[in-house]
C-alpha cells in the first residue's frame, strides 16, 4: 500500500482548504459536491440496509482533475440530505497507481458490497498510452459496510480482452441475474471504434467474454460508462459516446450520452440510433425491492 497517496489526499482535505471550498460563491447548495477538488463519474450506487451509497470519481488535489484519482463516498436515506464518508478507495497499488477509475457496486448475498473498477497504470517508457503502454485492468474490492473498500483483486488484465482492443477498456458495470453475473465494459478498438464488451461469471472472480455490442454506423471512438438493462420486451444500452460526429443539433456535447434499444439475447448485438443524446453520464441503481431508479449527473 502506498501511504504517500493517502497522505496527499489528507493534506488536500485540511479544514482550511475545506473552509475555502465551502465559502466559495460557486458552491452548490443542493447537488452533491466533494469537500474539495474534483468530482466526476458516479461510480457505484447501491442500497444496503436502507442506506444509499454513492461513490464517485474524486481527485482532492485539484479541481481540474489532473491529479491522483480515487473514489469519494457519501450516503443518504432520502436523496435530499447527504453525509460525507471517508475516502474508500485510493490509487495506492501497482494495480491502480495511475488512477482508480470508474466502475460500479453490487450488494451480494453474503451482505458485502463489492465494487468493480478500472485500475489504470501508465508504464514507463515512450508510449502513446492509447494503443500501448497502459495497464487497464478490471479490479474488484469489497466492504462489509461500504466505508472502506479492501482486498483488491484483479479480474481481467490487458491480455484477457479481445486482441483488437486498444489500451482503453474500462468502467465495469456488474449485475446479477438468474444465471450468475454479467459485466459490461466500455471499449475502444485499435481501429478507433467504440463498442461494449460483455462478460459472464458464476463466482465474480472468473470471467468469460460472451459477446459485444457494436454500432451500425460511426458512434465515436470510445464508449464510456456503459450500462445494460433488460426489460420484458426490450434491451437498452446506456453509454457515453466519445468522438461521435456531430449531426446538426445532435451530438453537440463534447461527450454526448444516451441509450440504444437493442435486439434481445443475441451474442453480438448491433446498436441503432441513440436517444436522449443531450444527457451526460447516467447510472442505474438497483435496490433489494427491484425498484429501478435512474440518476444523472446533470444535463445540458
Amino acid at each position: 500500500m502506498n501511504y504517500s497517496v493517502q497522505n496527499r489526499f489528507s493534506q488536500a482535505m485540511t479544514e482550511t482548504k475545506r473552509s475555502e471550498a465551502a465559502n466559495s460563491p460557486d458552491r452548490l447548495c443542493f447537488h452533491i459536491m466533494p469537500p474539495v477538488g474534483w468530482l466526476n463519474d458516479p461510480n457505484g450506487l447501491c442500497e444496503k440496509d436502507g442506506i444509499n451509497h454513492i461513490y464517485y470519481q474524486f481527485a482532492p488535489e485539484s479541481a481540474a482533475g489532473n491529479t491522483a484519482k480515487g473514489w469519494g463516498h457519501c450516503t443518504t436515506k432520502d436523496w435530499i440530505h447527504y453525509t460525507e464518508q471517508p475516502v474508500p478507495l485510493f490509487p495506492d497499488s501497482l494495480l491502480d497507481e495511475g488512477g482508480a477509475y470508474s466502475g460500479s457496486a453490487l450488494v451480494c448475498d453474503d451482505g458485502k458490497i463489492r465494487c468493480f473498477y478500472t485500475g489504470n497504470r501508465k508504464l514507463p517508457g515512450e508510449h502513446d498510452y492509447i494503443y500501448e503502454g497502459r495497464q487497464h485492468w478490471t479490479c474488484m474490492t469489497e466492504s462489509t459496510d461500504g466505508t472502506l473498500l479492501e482486498n483488491k483483486q484483479v479480474l481481467l488484465k490487458n491480455e484477457d480482452y479481445p486482441k483488437n482492443m486498444s489500451c482503453h477498456v474500462r468502467d465495469p458495470k456488474v449485475r446479477k441475474d438468474q444465471d450468475g453475473y454479467r459485466m459490461i465494459l466500455g471499449a475502444r478498438t485499435r481501429q478507433d471504434q467504440g463498442m461494449a464488451l460483455l462478460y459472464t461469471s458464476k463466482d465474480l472472480k472468473n470471467w468469460t467474454l460472451s459477446g459485444t455490442i457494436e454500432g451500425k454506423e460511426d458512434y465515436g471512438y470510445m464508449w464510456e460508462c456503459p450500462d445494460f438493462l433488460e426489460l420484458d420486451k426490450a434491451a437498452l444500452l446506456l453509454t457515453c459516446l466519445q468522438g461521435a460526429p456531430q449531426k446538426g443539433y445532435e451530438y453537440e456535447n463534447l461527450y454526448p450520452s444516451g441509450y440504444f434499444q437493442l435486439e434481445k439475447n443475441p451474442d453480438k448485438r448491433e446498436a441503432g440510433s441513440p436517444a436522449n443524446s443531450g444527457l451526460w453520464i447516467m447510472a442505474l441503481i438497483f435496490t433489494p425491492r427491484r425498484r429501478l431508479s435512474m440518476k444523472t449527473a446533470g444535463a445540458f
